[in-house]
C-alpha cells in the first residue's frame, strides 16, 4: 500500500525526486546504477528504492535525509513550495556562474 502525506501527490515527490537526482553530480542516471547509488547514499536495499519511485514514500527520517543530502527543504520536497531564501540563493549561484561580481548583487 501507497503511504501519502496529506496534501501531496506520489507523483509531484516523485518528479521531484527525479530532478534532485537528475541535477545533483555524482548521481547516475538509472541505466547507469541511481537506484544503487541511492540506495547506498540512504542506506537502504535498492528495491526500496525503487518503490519510493513508484510512489511509495520514504518514512519521515528518510525524507529528512534526502532534503539534507539534496539542500531542499521538507516543504519542497513534499508539498512543492519554494522559500524565498532557496530562490534567493539560486539567483546568486546563476549571476556568479555568469560570471557577474558578487558584490553588485550580495547585500
Amino acid at each position: 500500500m501507497t503511504r501519502q502525506t496529506p496534501g501531496t501527490k506520489p507523483e509531484d515527490v516523485i518528479k521531484r525526486l527525479i530532478l534532485l537526482c537528475d541535477e545533483a553530480p555524482g548521481i547516475p542516471s538509472v541505466e547507469e546504477g541511481r537506484y544503487q547509488v541511492l540506495a547506498s547514499l540512504f542506506k537502504v536495499r535498492e528495491s526500496k528504492i525503487e518503490q519510493w519511485f513508484q510512489g511509495d514514500f520514504p518514512k519521515a527520517n528518510k525524507l529528512v535525509e534526502i532534503a539534507d543530502y539534496f539542500g531542499c527543504s521538507l516543504d519542497w520536497l513534499i508539498f512543492g513550495y519554494e522559500c524565498q531564501e532557496r530562490k534567493r540563493n539560486t539567483e546568486i549561484l546563476k549571476k556568479m556562474i555568469a560570471g557577474e561580481d558578487p558584490s553588485t548583487f550580495m547585500h
